[in-house]
């Protein structure tokens, strides 16, 4: 009789809980019936049990997921495009149940494992997009002549996924989707110790639509875990196999795929070292470190084996380590307050175990830690700090793979340099300084696949992620992890014959002098396109494009070749006239022909941005082309209300400015609150990472912290585990505040969250309550004194909010302040119209201390960046204080919201350099903002530090200031001027007072950073 096990956890879909294998879309169990049990490490007991596969079910097996490959790889890759897409909804539907399948398994906080699905399943999105970017190549031979040499990328065959069980989410979809993407089949073992995880994952791919045999997951126990692999690896119809664990089996799975010259990608040990300099900003480095080295209970192979700090901070840093560890919470993953979980295995506790007892033996000093949790059944460890480490320690050699954190001291570059390189592994390595030259040294000189400079992310899933030396070959993630799973074929064609169809994705056409940009696989009924390349000669177009037969073609193929056609007619005509100086101008013009104007428009990517929405004019949907109340329709598809804020694209109803009407109110009262936000990402930027110590608290009554977010159960919820420590410093800050009147509120919500949560709990009384009950309570932990709620934006259908959120939004505000008497609130409300209309606001206003009026970037320039024109600029904000008076809200109520951040642009020419020029697009990134569009205050001080002929132009009326640089370089901005003009509008308009944001990129309070630049 079936042993019977009791599931220690409920879920909301319980067809997720699948405990026997997947092949060919069945649920089977081994020819034995063997079966191996499941242990929570967290309690040391076994809840489920899977069936134990051997190397005899591997022939058969195989042969299934080879002949549904044939197949597979034939569809298109749309297809298979839709169908990961469709895998990936389903995943982030059923997000919270997989992460708790994955507690119960393999012992991580329960947070931590919905941040591994989370950042899994974008993997798998980034993968749909690659399966539309498999490209071939076309070139001209030179020797022999009268060639062309092409080639075709096509899937490799059967792939074998050996899976390792400190992330087995991540790792299987890092590994799969690139396959699926590709066209390939996979089989996928997991490891013993967390089968439950991906299983439910085969369960979700089969809801997505994968053809039978197309995913295959075999289990088996540890025993038997060799030789399956084994004979998975040496298949002669296997073609690939990934695999990530120790360098050690590595070794063996290379052996084993050597002997059929497999194609093989081996993610292995790391041993990683993580360098902080004497000048290093210790906190930065401090809280990374902290991160890194406690996710998961230190079991990733990035995780930092091997700490060297320099001798001028070593005792220092060692202390504030020691700080941040002692505030981690240890227990069981499924526990709410639980910051780390045990370890997976008896097997890893006992290793820590021993290399903690050998490293005291030679003379370590444990500052925290160092023992198992005592009273406890299942593989904890405190966390551990150990100082005075020497390289012939286990933990030098070894990797740890647990929570213990070994300090080593170091004198200079060059030696630690050598002493980080000292391992046969190479998988990353992580640099602390604020020395830019430095950097870049370090930077070429570790030995790693991977380097975190300033930062404790060494990858992300744009970037390939790999490394040298033992620590394997081969990468994954980015769009070199696709070509893991593919093979490049030539093929060479005489050009006396005639040219084919082909099943290649072209790059563009490059005409003498020009380049085009790289562009997306072209959709086309007919014929993918030309079989032409950008080493061609202009002239040689006309021998393709007139053996070309039109009747093969699609509608719009012939309507494009007819236009080829013609401009080589004219190009010729040219030619023979000697005209050579137009030659690169007939290039640009053909170019929008032969090459599809998806990437100039860039019209798709407009309509899929959630926010990017027409509101009116042509591209609206029916029956909004004209905007209500007499507004006009501006160039960006926003309503306004003159001509100066639709400038040229006034489509209808435009007319002069009218005056603005403001509602009486005494001004005795106005301008008494100062407010600024502070965003916890500034505190691990790239550089100027800005602290909260850093504030200057003397200009403010209330400093927000941006932001908490929101769980599925409607409570209100941490952003980061680390935003204690930055709550910690909030508090010192108000502490040293005259009297400590500064008083601290926490946003609640934000671009991160969007409409949908919010809607979903504001539609019951129950949601409600739950939501502002959790509200109370993390004010009151974390001593916070009120919440600025940001909801983006109620009734937003466009991003899940319903009608009925205007109403609700009434109710959660009354019944808030009805249950959090004793607590402030106010509610952000955005500055244009079309996301305006879903407040009431006049029904808002009794129940909230103050409405915070974003008033920048009302025009919806972020969207489509083509004009150059200010973001904070008067005669925006006016119009959105229009639409405030116009709801009956009192000034009183009101706080003016400001940016304190440049906006940037590239403009079409340096000739024309005044507000309203054409740009191109945004502006380039900064070095420590690095994005583009922006850049801090800081940065903007060292451009005109380093173009000293500049003289920024101050438009007074608009309260802005702007220069250009480098040509093409535009920024708009404000500064100690024109925030003082702003300030005085706000008075003069009989305001509450003014927002910041944010305070680590405003002109009062930015710290000195120009020297990092």
């Amino acid at each position: 009789m079936a042993k019977e096990y009791k599931v220690p956890f409920e879920l909301s879909n319980p067809e997720l809980l699948k405990f026997d294998s997947f092949v060919n879309n069945e649920w089977v169990q081994s020819k034995n019936g063997a079966r191996f049990e499941v242990i929570d490490p967290a309690t040391d007991t076994a809840w489920a049990s899977c069936p134990i596969f051997t190397a005899q079910d591997v022939p058969q097996v195989v042969e299934t997921a080879h002949v549904a490959f044939e197949k597979f790889a034939k569809t298109s890759p749309r297809q298979r495009a839709d169908w990961i897409t469709k895998w990936d909804s389903l995943i982030k539907e059923n997000k919270i149940d997989i992460a708790k399948i994955l507690t119960h398994e393999a012992g991580k906080p329960i947070r931590e494992a919905e941040m591994e699905v989370d950042f899994s399943a974008a993997s798998l999105l980034w993968y749909a997009g690659e399966a539309e970017r498999i490209e071939g190549t076309v070139a001209t031979s030179s020797f022999p002549p009268g060639r062309r040499s092409f080639t075709i990328k096509q899937p490799i065959g059967v792939a074998v996924g050996l899976l390792p069980w400190n992330f087995p989410i991540s790792m299987l979809l890092r590994k799969i989707g690139p396959a699926l993407a590709a066209g390939c089949s996979m089989i996928v073992k997991p490891s013993p110790e967390t089968p439950l995880s991906t299983l439910a994952l085969a369960y979700l791919a089969e809801k997505a639509g994968f053809p039978p045999g197309v995913i295959t997951v075999l289990t088996t126990d540890l025993d038997n875990t060799s030789s399956l692999s084994e004979a998975l690896c040496k298949h002669p119809l296997v073609r690939k196999v990934t695999f990530t664990g120790s360098t050690r089996v590595g070794k063996i799975i290379a052996a084993h795929c050597a002997e059929g010259i497999k194609k093989v990608t081996l993610e292995l040990g790391g041993n990683s070292p993580y360098i902080v300099f004497d000048d290093a900003n210790l906190v930065q480095a401090a809280m990374s470190l902290t991160m890194l080295k406690w996710m998961n209970a230190g079991q990733a192979c990035i995780s930092p084996n091997r700490v060297y700090v320099q001798s001028g901070v070593y005792e220092k840093f060692a202390e504030v380590v020691k700080e941040h560890a002692s505030k981690i919470v240890v227990g069981p993953g499924s526990a709410p307050d639980t910051t780390m979980g045990p370890l997976t295995s008896p097997r890893g506790l006992d290793k820590v175990l021993n290399q903690i007892n050998d490293a005291t033996k030679l003379g370590a000093k444990i500052l925290l830690g160092g023992h198992r949790v005592p009273n406890t059944p299942g593989y904890f460890v405190e966390p551990t700090v150990i100082k005075d480490m020497t390289p012939e320690m286990l933990i030098s050699r070894e990797e740890s793979f647990a929570p213990v954190l070994a300090l080593y001291k170091f004198e200079t570059e060059e030696e630690v340099t050598k002493l980080a390189n000292d391992t046969s592994m190479g998988l990353a390595s992580y640099v602390f300084t604020k020395n830019v030259d430095r950097i870049w040294r370090m930077f070429e000189n570790l030995e790693a696949g991977m380097v975190g400079l300033n930062s404790g992310q060494p990858s992300t899933l744009e970037t390939p992620f790999g490394g040298t030396k033992e620590s394997g070959y081969g990468k994954e993630q980015g769009k070199h992890g696709i070509e893991e799973y593919l093979i490049t074929k030539t093929g060479v064609l005489a050009i006396e014959g005639h040219i084919s169809r082909s099943r290649v994705n072209i790059p563009v056409i490059q005409c003498p002098n020009t380049r085009g940009p790289r562009k997306n696989p072209v959709l086309d009924t007919g014929y993918n396109f030309f079989i032409i390349y950008s080493s061609f000669k202009f002239q040689r177009i006309s021998k393709a494009a007139s053996i070309l037969k039109l009747r093969t073609l699609s509608l719009a193929s012939r309507w494009r070749t007819l236009k080829i056609m013609f401009y080589i007619g004219l190009f010729n005509f040219l030619r023979t006239q000697k005209v050579q100086g137009v030659l690169a101008l007939i290039c640009l013009i053909t170019f929008p022909f032969v090459v599809p104007l998806t990437s100039i428009l860039s019209l798709s990517k407009y309509q899929h941005h959630p926010r990017k929405v027409f509101q009116c004019g042509v591209n609206a949907l029916p029956g909004q082309e004209i905007c209500p109340q007499g507004m006009c329709c501006s160039r960006y598809g926003f309503c306004g209300t003159t001509k100066e804020y639709c400038g040229l694209g006034c489509q209808n109803n435009c007319k002069k400015r009218a005056k603005s009407k403001i509602s009486s109110s005494p001004c005795p009262g106005a301008m008494t609150r100062s407010i600024a936000y502070y965003e916890s990402w500034a505190s691990h930027r790239v550089c100027n990472n800005y602290m909260p110590s850093d504030i200057d608290p003397t200009p403010y009554t209330h400093i927000n912290f941006a932001f908490a977010l929101i769980d599925n159960d409607g409570e209100v919820m941490l952003s980061l585990s680390n935003d204690t420590i930055l709550f910690d410093q909030l508090k010192d800050v108000r502490d040293k505040s005259q009297a400590g009147d500064v008083e601290l509120w926490i946003a609640v919500g934000g671009y991160a969250v969007g409409s949908a949560p919010f809607a979903k709990l504001a539609a019951t009384q129950q949601g409600r309550k739950t939501f502002i009950d959790s509200a109370c309570a993390f004010m009151d932990k974390y001593g916070f004194k009120g919440m600025d709620l940001d909801w983006e934006y109620p009734a937003a259908t466009e991003t899940g909010g319903t009608t009925a959120d205007t109403a609700n939004m009434i109710s959660l505000v009354k019944e808030y302040r009805d249950k959090c008497k004793n607590k402030g609130l106010s509610v952000t409300v955005p500055g244009g119209t079309f996301y305006m209309k879903g407040f009431d606001l006049k029904g808002i206003e009794p129940y909230v201390d103050w409405l915070n009026l974003m008033a920048y970037d009302l025009h919806g320039s972020w969207e489509q960046p083509t004009i150059a024109e200010p973001h904070t600029n008067l005669s925006d904000i006016q119009q959105s204080l229009q639409l405030v008076w116009n709801a009956g809200v009192s000034p009183g109520k009101v706080i003016l919201g400001l940016a304190d951040y440049g906006k940037t642009y590239t403009l079409s020419s340096g000739l024309c350099t005044q507000p309203g020029c054409p740009a191109t697009g945004p502006g380039l990134p900064g070095p420590c903002s690095n994005e583009a569009g922006s850049l801090h205050n800081a940065e903007i001080e060292a451009v005109l530090k380093k173009h000293t002929d500049i003289q920024p132009q101050l438009d007074k009326k608009a309260a802005i200031k702007y220069f250009s640089w480098d040509k093409t370089q535009w920024v708009s901005y404000d500064d100690e001027e024109t925030w003082q003009l702003k300030k005085q509008f706000a008075a003069d308009k009989c305001l509450a007072g003014t927002l910041e944001w944010a305070v680590d990129m405003s002109v009062i309070s930015s710290k000195d950073t120009k020297d990092d630049l």
